[in-house]
């Protein structure tokens, strides 16, 4: 007996060994398994439910299979995933999201945005643009571990990541960038709220960036229904963060709504003299008129203001160190920062969506948002007018300016003064910082007259935006996607005096220009300057944009394929209200408009060889006109656009392969991206124009090409569900991929003539940058990490990050022709060009390796939620560089090989230097 029963075993066992199932672990956004989520090969009514631990298992067809996995959690929470099986084989998709809003809290997550990067450095705040990757293993880490370090993913800034709030496309005419201290500080919402998708995507709800796309949806529904607070702590960019949240569910005939409140605040970051002042609140209304009708209204304000810091030479950070920030003071005991950032600028939207059938919407959407941003400075050559001459103007208060450091002492090679050297080293090291008290002295020593005072920049934006979105299923097969939208900016730049710093009024004029032609309006030119009144330059705006959008989508028997088409027409338009002295005939009054029209185009396919392996394509060409920013030539002074202004051209190839294992999943990419037509205009002082001449220039770089090629690579291997190893590469090469056409734009003064200059425009021809590498980042970094999640509700993991490849951003005027030219026109007779290509060779900084961790613990305490989570960055604390750039001031032959013969040289690159040790924690409570 006992035989025939193994033999009847052994025999059942056989059989069942011979049947195939596809397996598989479901998780939500939070990494968290789901419980009951049911599974079933569509068109086949046999399924399963997932366990516990969120795993399944469901049996295949004999004949095979050739369709759609249909994952179900109730009537609203669908997802379907391609398979392919020919009968005598296993499928295993390994662990698969399947987000949902109504789970419990998970652990706190890390946020970038507490790390609150400068963002005025060089668009560091595209890192915000992925904060909720969390459910593909390389964005999660290009966005915690890489994003620190200021990585770009594939070289591209945040212009090329179109970002929707609620429908309503959030990126700014001015820059073409999102600003994300608009919904700053509102995490419990936005957090839960986003997606976000990666390259050229069907799934957006416009057509999408040339990068990717981030939407963030606030809706009541759309969250779980409960309360949470929380406390932080940091030492990065403010010190506490205080949060609260409130969701109320829609019940029957009643509306839901949701609150949130949050503070953050702190004297002093990580660097030195950097306060952080900054409140967020939200207000979240929605009511379900029937099944085929809702409505909801979003309200956003988060004013904040904080302190800049500055990019510092290698000689200061030798002195001084990296925290070291010089653009602060001590005035009546307290710390003053000279350079203050201050955004308040309120939104409401709201949205309607009317369901018709159950495949096939309607969506209008509205937006407004007003108010005002601004960034503030020190003036410190304050003028009057004697006659035909200006008298006044002050020495600039920065302490790192170059005449206050030791270096000037030593910059005669033959008479270095040692002992002066010594006294402007000690002076910088023991005080170092703004003396405001001494500008208040110099206000006082002149009668009324302020030489010294403290000015915003300010924009006042106000805009509407609509959107009208529709989804319709045409087919089973195939679906369409189409959105029309509108929207008319305003923007009203201006300065204005904030502080007179003891003085009674101003004078508004321009000492870098004649005395004829020195007020800054003509208009009000003997009418004294008090605080809040406009000066220096004032105009507004118009920026008038429609277009609409289509995708169509088709779906096979495990493939799926898309193409999507955009219309775009964009006017500029500015209008002057001074009359500028330099342009008195080009200043003042409505210029002509700037017209552009644009189509864009995207294609993509994904298709799935098995259960474990899956091809995807997309390929994109994307148009778009230059942000207002890179238009005009200075259009504080006058109206004139850059010349032969052309849109940008984007082509995004990306090919892409994945392999999902029961233990390990493995994602390859490949792309290459160009951009062409590419249009830059930069500020600064330049030295050694056209001979020795120093001019303050716009400098305008057009018909400028990018190329970005690269791969990305990432590997997660998990032997036991707790224990997770994640690898993940990333290979970019991004130059400059021809030489752009450079000119300089500046006031026609008799020094700009004698430069060589015609009414305040010269021509510099070829700038040869072709092969230079883009700065902003390193080009490649590397990720290892070790990720342990106890069932009992905590996690531990490490990280360790390698970097190289990052590159300082070179001048373009030392790559033209002026870098050779005397003011006769003629080379400068001690030119050598192999010494010159030694001194253009562009710097490469050193590579760099970055050890952080993170951890948290949650309870379920009477059916709440207490938990804390702690992230530490740098833990080695290692000194690195960031990003730089080279200044203007060595801008010929000449002064470049005399400065860089010094030991320290004066005009030497300014670096952003990486942050030591920093930690975030915070400790919350859900209910």
């Amino acid at each position: 007996m006992p035989f025939f029963l193994w033999f009847f075993l052994g025999f059942c066992a056989f059989l069942s060994a011979q049947q195939y199932h596809v397996r598989g672990k479901l998780i939500n956004q939070y990494e968290e398994a789901l419980f009951l989520v049911k599974v079933q090969l569509e068109g086949n009514e046999d399924y399963t439910t997932t366990n516990k631990q969120g795993y399944f298992e469901l049996l295949l067809p004999k004949n095979g299979v050739n369709g759609n996995l249909l994952f179900k959690r109730d009537s609203t929470q669908q997802q379907s995933v391609p398979i392919h099986s020919n009968g005598n084989q296993d499928i295993n998709l390994g662990t698969w999201i399947f987000p949902t809003s109504t789970q419990k809290p998970s652990l706190a997550v890390f946020n970038l945005e507490d790390l609150d990067l400068d963002i005025a450095a060089f668009d560091r705040d595209q890192i915000g643009s992925f904060l909720n990757a969390r459910r593909d293993a390389f964005l999660n880490t290009a966005a915690f571990q890489f994003g620190t370090t200021f990585f770009r993913l594939r070289g591209l800034n945040n212009v090329h990541q179109e970002v929707r709030l609620n429908g309503i496309p959030m990126n700014s005419f001015y820059s073409g960038a999102p600003q994300w201290g608009q919904w700053g500080g509102l995490n419990d919402f936005t957090n839960r709220g986003q997606r976000y998708f990666y390259g050229i995507t069907q799934d957006s709800k416009g057509f999408g960036g040339l990068l990717a796309t981030s939407e963030i949806n606030l809706r009541p529904s759309n969250f779980r229904a409960n309360a949470k607070v929380s406390q932080a702590f940091s030492n990065a960019s403010y010190r506490f963060r205080m949060m609260a949240s409130y969701v109320h569910p829609i019940k029957k005939n009643r509306p839901g709504f949701a609150l949130l409140l949050s503070r953050r605040t702190g004297k002093q970051g990580y660097m030195e003299g950097t306060f952080y002042d900054a409140w967020s609140a939200a207000f979240l209304l929605e009511h379900q008129w029937n099944d085929k009708h809702q409505s909801w209204f979003t309200a956003l304000f988060t004013p904040n203001r904080r302190g800049k810091n500055a990019p510092l030479t290698a000689e200061v950070y030798q002195l001084k160190g990296r925290q070291y920030n010089p653009y602060w003071g001590v005035l009546n005991g307290k710390q003053r920062n000279a350079r203050q950032a201050h955004l308040a600028t309120p939104i409401l939207i709201f949205n309607h969506r009317w369901q018709v059938r159950k495949n096939s919407h309607w969506q209008f959407n509205l937006g407004y948002q007003w108010g005002e941003q601004s960034n503030s400075r020190i003036r410190y050559n304050g003028h009057q007018r004697l006659g035909n001459f200006l008298q006044g103007g002050g020495q600039n208060p920065d302490p790192v300016y170059y005449q206050r450091l030791p270096s000037y002492a030593l910059r005669d090679q033959n008479y270095p003064d040692y002992a002066q050297a010594f006294l402007l080293e000690q002076q910088l090291l023991e005080k170092g910082q703004i003396d405001w008290e001494s500008m208040y002295r110099a206000n006082e020593a002149v009668p009324n007259l302020g030489v010294y005072a403290i000015y915003d920049e300010v924009q006042q934006p106000q805009q509407w935006s609509i959107t009208l979105q529709t989804k319709q299923l045409i087919s089973p097969r195939l679906s369409s996607q189409w959105e029309a939208y509108f929207s008319n900016n305003r923007s009203h730049f201006f300065a204005r005096p904030k502080d007179l710093l003891g003085a009674s009024y101003l004078w508004d004029l321009d000492p870098y220009t004649t005395a004829e032609a020195s007020p800054n309006n003509v208009l009000n030119s003997e009418t004294p300057i008090n605080v809040g009144d406009p000066f220096m330059y004032n105009y507004a705006l118009f920026s008038q944009v429609f277009g609409g959008t289509t995708t169509l989508e088709y779906t096979g028997a495990g493939w799926t394929t898309f193409v999507g088409l955009q219309f775009r027409q964009q006017q500029f338009l500015r209008e002057g209200y001074f009359k500028n002295g330099s342009f008195p005939n080009h200043s003042l009054g409505r210029g002509a408009s700037q017209n552009f029209t644009s189509w864009s185009f995207k294609w993509g396919a994904n298709y799935a060889l098995s259960g474990r392996h899956r091809l995807f394509f997309f390929a994109g060409l994307k148009n778009r006109p230059p942000a207002y920013r890179h238009l005009y030539l200075n259009p504080r002074g006058q109206e004139h656009a850059v010349p032969n202004s052309q849109q940008e051209k984007g082509i995004h190839l990306n090919m892409g392969y994945q392999w999902q294992a029961p233990t390990l999943d493995i994602k390859f990419n490949l792309y290459g991206l160009k951009r062409t037509n590419i249009q830059e205009v930069s500020y600064y002082f330049a030295d050694g124009v056209g001979g020795d001449n120093a001019l303050f220039v716009q400098e305008v770089l057009t018909d400028m090409t990018h190329q970005h090629l690269g791969a990305e690579v990432s590997l997660v291997y998990q032997p036991v569900p707790e224990l997770k190893c994640i690898g993940v590469v990333a290979l970019g090469q991004f130059q400059y991929a021809n030489n752009p056409h450079l000119i300089l734009s500046t006031a026609p003064t008799l020094a700009s003539q004698d430069a060589g200059f015609k009414d305040g425009i010269k021509d510099f021809g070829k700038a040869y940058l072709k092969g230079y590498h883009l700065a902003g980042g390193p080009q490649r970094a590397f990720s290892l990490s070790l990720n342990y999640e106890d069932p009992n509700y905590w996690r531990l993991s490490v990280y360790g990050n390698y970097f190289s490849n990052a590159f300082l951003d070179p001048n373009p005027l030392t790559r033209t022709k002026n870098i050779y030219l005397d003011a006769d026109g003629l080379p400068f007779a001690n030119y050598d060009p192999k010494v010159a290509n030694d001194l253009l060779r562009q710097e490469q900084f050193p590579d760099y390796f970055l050890l952080n961790a993170t951890g948290g613990k949650s309870w379920l305490l009477g059916g709440h939620y207490f938990g804390f989570f702690i992230s530490v960055q740098n833990l080695l604390n290692t000194h690195f560089k960031t990003g730089g750039y080279e200044q203007g001031r060595n801008a010929n032959y000449r002064s470049l090989l005399e400065d860089s013969q010094r030991t320290r040289p004066l005009f030497g690159p300014k670096y952003w230097w990486g942050r030591g040790t920093t930690y975030f924690a915070t400790f919350y409570f859900s209910f």
